[in-house]
């Protein structure tokens, strides 16, 4: 059973393809780091979480693996690479360092968005992975006017800022990976949230203006900037045009795509084959701001003189100053790869209500201020499985007598792992499901503890579809060792 390994899946972008995957059933594995107040399993399980709430059941854990691709062998010790050589062949790398700040020094992105992917292509060739999927940008044609085609990268553009530039590099690289079987890249055009529910984790470029909108609008009497011009502040006559695109049509894009191996070996721009004008953003942006304030959360002074709105609405010009660049009218971009190849998922328009309902989801939700509280399992089941192993001396069993048995539990504190037995007992366990597994059991978290603690037997759960057994023989005595 091959898995899929993914960088950057508890990233914005990443936790939605991260969805998609599992939900197409395709067997994945992440590549997570800690970080300075969660560690890789909280991230992780934060993320699915979310996921099982929303899609109302229980999900699959992926695999976990720790590391950081800003280290040789992403940061994989001496196990783990063994695991991804023997059971991975492809790769899905989103992991970057996104700011659009034109002033954005380009050390400050080189280090993850270029050697990182330096990191994620050797790290190919290491473990025999011969399918790369990167995630870079449709703006890696920096300022050139357009059309844009998907066949060109470096042609010697202007770029808007050092993002762009990173990226163009970070692609050179993946191109040059000759020695892979297939390399595909995906460039996305202005991911937003989610066009269902306006769901984001990041609120920089698009929401930046509407950000200092409601900053200053907060603090300010409505009649007083009635008049206000976001579009006049950043030197835009209204009628530029944004590529913006939902992140759920990217993720359903990107999955389709790497479902399909003939598609594979392609770039696609994933991108509005319209896109949005920036006056209509700013309507949708000043009414959701204006909704808010109604709506009882604006806490601004009951009056305000001329010289400190002036002065407040100086701040508001700076603050925007520095992401100029980014709202620059953006070119046309073809789309003749992504068209032939799943033209029948066309991107969403992005009109006004779609606007509105992600204007709306980032003043409601305090633009991600303070962040969500991590999600600890209350079981974790992996934890338990190497206690069960620790606990049973087992002799050591001739070749031919030990049997392997695959566990998937779905969601919080789940996993993926083949057993293996001898006639004494549980003697190993590892991660991910295997093609040596002469069964698999499904269940859910709920259900595992539920054995654990005696509610019912496997035989029950059997009877009642709460153990879903795969590849006779059933043996109820294997399920209720691990338990």
């Amino acid at each position: 059973m091959a898995y899929t390994l993914m960088t950057g899946a508890v990233g914005f972008l990443g936790r939605y393809v991260l969805r998609d995957l599992l939900l197409a059933e395709v067997p994945v594995a992440v590549l997570v780091r800690d970080s300075k107040s969660e560690s890789a399993q909280q991230r992780v399980e934060t993320v699915m979480s979310r996921w099982d709430n929303e899609v109302g059941r229980a999900l699959p854990r992926p695999v976990l693996l720790r590391g950081d691709i800003d280290l040789p062998n992403l940061g994989l010790g001496t196990d783990d690479l063994d695991w991804v050589r023997q059971n991975c062949d492809a790769l899905f790398h989103s992991a970057a360092k996104v700011t659009f700040n034109a002033d954005t020094p380009e050390e400050d992105l080189w280090d993850t968005n270029v050697r990182g992917t330096e990191n994620v292509v050797a790290l190919c060739r290491t473990a025999g992975i011969g399918q790369l999927h990167h995630v870079s940008t449709a703006f890696v044609c920096g300022l050139r006017p357009g059309p844009i085609l998907e066949s060109e990268l470096d042609l010697g553009q202007e770029y808007g800022n050092n993002y762009e530039k990173s990226k163009v590099a970070a692609e050179k690289i993946v191109h040059a990976a000759q020695d892979l079987d297939s390399v595909t890249i995906y460039r996305p055009a202005i991911i937003v949230g989610d066009s269902q529910t306006g769901y984001t984790t990041t609120f920089h470029g698009f929401y930046l203006p509407l950000r200092i909108t409601h900053t200053l609008l907060s603090r300010v009497q409505l009649f007083d900037v009635s008049d206000i011009d976001l579009l006049d502040r950043l030197g835009l006559d209204g009628t530029e045009r944004k590529n913006v695109v939902p992140v759920d049509w990217v993720s359903a894009m990107m999955t389709y795509l790497i479902t399909h191996p003939q598609l594979h070996g392609q770039t696609y721009h994933l991108t509005s084959s319209t896109g949005v004008a920036c006056r209509l953003m700013q309507d949708a942006f000043l009414a959701a701001v204006r909704t808010s304030a109604e709506q009882g959360s604006y806490d601004g002074p009951v009056s305000i003189d001329l010289e400190s709105l002036a002065q407040l609405e100086e701040t508001f010009i700076s603050q925007l100053e520095v992401y100029r660049s980014h709202w620059r009218n953006d070119p046309t971009f073809d789309v003749r790869n992504t068209l032939a190849a799943v033209g029948l998922l066309p991107c969403p328009e992005i009109d006004r209500t779609m606007l509105d309902i992600l204007s709306q989801y980032a003043i409601r939700t305090n633009f991600g201020w303070p962040r969500p509280k991590a999600v600890t399992a209350d079981f974790d089941v992996g934890q338990h499985l190497h206690r069960v192993v620790s606990t049973q001396a087992s002799p050591p069993t001739p070749a031919g007598e030990i049997r392997c048995v695959g566990l998937q539990v779905n969601g919080s504190g789940g996993g993926q792992w083949h057993l293996r037995f001898n006639r004494n007992g549980l003697i190993a366990v590892e991660p991910g499901l295997t093609a040596d597994c002469v069964s698999i059991y499904y269940l859910n978290s709920n259900t595992f503890v539920a054995l654990a603690q005696g509610r019912f037997t496997a035989e029950e759960a059997i009877a009642t579809g709460r153990v879903v057994a795969f590849g006779p023989p059933f043996r109820s005595e294997e399920l209720m060792q691990i338990v």
